[in-house]
């Protein structure tokens, strides 16, 4: 089984506006605007269940005979 974690993003950005509402003039101005810092995480794949075996089973099987008396 496999295991999968999808990334995460994060990011801070800055904005600066500058409104002004009078009686009939109203308007708005970006002044500045900036991304100030981002982390982005890789995507994680791993392995979480192994069942395979590194050594051969050499081992004859075993089989029981069982007589049913009807």
């Amino acid at each position: 089984m496999f295991l999968r974690l999808t990334p995460i993003r994060l990011a801070l950005s800055a904005r600066v506006t500058l409104e002004v509402h009078l009686a009939f003039i109203h308007f708005k101005k970006v002044l500045f605007q900036t991304n100030l810092w981002h982390y982005e995480t890789p995507t994680i794949r791993k392995m979480v269940i192994d069942s395979h075996k590194k050594e051969e089973d050499t081992t004859p099987p075993k089989i029981i005979l069982v007589n049913f008396v009807c």
